[in-house]
């Protein structure tokens, strides 16, 4: 790396990296950055090689942190305050709140991009559900009982809490981004920022989505879920549920389900006795999964962007989903056409969608078509250029 370069040097902050789909729009930006001369640094807390998805190469370098803390190590604070200073880092890019973020800005100079890349508020959500599950036990059920869950049904405190963090992320940031315009307006709306200096901080950037160099277009009769499998937001025992529904009327199509987490052998155990329907576990090559279906499937309780539904799109692949959110609509819009979009929660609507669909053999033709050209949106290409306008926009404004 070359600390004198002319052009702009850019660090993304992860905890863990590579480990999500926020990672890897991070490995997506990287190359895009790379290709244009521009030094990339990514600093983690964590990294695990061993989760390097298979072919893909890296023009960048990984700095991990001494002490493994990002979150509350003063080490670390000031390890980072030093990578900045000797690699002469213009852009820091970070998803996460940081209580000292302010010392590591005040003692180099450096911009800040905060990157929020989840629905606004999941948060709060997210939150209750975790004390939730976590009240194990007589005395963590009693403090739910009486504590967490009357605040969470009646109080305001979680929300008053992630409140705060946001406006301090928006103080500290010099750039805001956001996947979509609902979102901006979701953040301002609650925070009460319209006409307010802050307001002018955000972005919207979506997720890139690179297309892959070869897209199979014969596909066989398969219904596909690709992502985790965790309660809270995913529900894939509704897709479950739905399966159940309607596996037979729909004796020649078969049921994949790509991925691991915490809900994985409940499940299974859900799935006993349903026919066509298989685990196929933790893949770090989703591709071959994609070039087989037709139809992927999401039942998110809440889903921010869900890079599957642009991954699908992009493999020719026709994204089912519940209506679950701004960006998801902005995805699938119009419903029919990109997708199939159902009202959230509406399980009859689901299975009835997915009859329709897969009895249909040229609706799909035709949708599948549509989702190949609704991908290009999201070339790396087009969104790697509305990063370098956002980056050039930072760089005209004096500190």
């Amino acid at each position: 790396m070359n600390p004198t370069s002319t052009k702009p040097s850019i660090a993304f902050l992860h905890d863990a990296f590579p480990c999500g789909g926020v990672e890897r729009i991070t490995m997506d930006l990287a190359d895009f950055f790379t290709s244009k001369g521009i030094a990339v640094f990514v600093i983690t807390a964590w990294y695990k090689p061993k989760l390097w998805p298979v072919g893909r190469t890296r023009h960048y370098e990984i700095i991990t942190l001494p002490h493994m803390d990002l979150g509350h190590s003063m080490e670390d604070r000031t390890y980072i305050i030093n990578l900045i200073r000797e690699y002469k880092i213009d852009f820091l890019v970070c998803s996460r709140y940081i209580e000292f973020m302010p010392e590591i800005l005040n003692a180099t100079g450096c911009r800040l991009i905060y990157t929020n890349h989840g629905t606004p508020f999941w948060e709060v959500l997210t939150y209750r559900h975790s004390k939730k599950v976590n009240s194990k036990g007589f005395i963590r059920k009693l403090k739910w009982w009486f504590f967490y869950g009357p605040r969470c049904k009646w109080g305001n405190a979680f929300k008053h809490k992630f409140n705060r963090r946001y406006i301090r992320n928006l103080t500290w940031a010099d750039a805001y981004v956001v996947l979509c315009e609902a979102y901006k307006e979701a953040i301002v709306s609650q925070l009460k920022l319209h006409n307010h200096p802050l307001e002018k901080k955000f972005a919207v950037i979506p997720n890139p989505e690179i297309a892959p160099g070869d897209v199979q277009l014969r596909k066989e009769k398969v219904l596909l879920y690709v992502g985790r499998m965790t309660y809270a937001d995913k529900r894939v025992d509704r897709l479950i549920e739905i399966w159940r529904r309607i596996y037979k009327e729909v004796p020649d199509w078969q049921l994949l389900l790509v991925g691991g987490g915490e809900e994985k052998k409940k499940l299974e155990q859900q799935a006993e006795g349903l026919e066509r329907i298989c685990f196929k576990g933790v893949s770090d090559n989703v591709k071959p999964y994609y070039d087989r279906a037709a139809v992927l499937c999401l039942t998110s309780a809440f889903e921010s962007w869900g890079l599957c539904l642009t991954e699908a799109q992009a493999n020719g692949v026709i994204p089912v989903a519940f209506d679950c959110s701004a960006g998801v609509h902005q995805i699938l819009a119009p419903s029919g056409v990109n997708g199939v979009l159902v009202p959230q929660g509406d399980m009859d609507a689901y299975a009835a969608a997915l009859i329709d669909l897969l009895h249909n053999e040229k609706q799909r033709i035709l949708m599948q078509r549509n989702v190949l050209q609704k991908a290009k949106e999201y070339s790396l290409e087009h969104i790697g250029q509305l990063w370098l306008n956002l980056l050039d926009k930072l760089s005209a404004i004096n500190p």
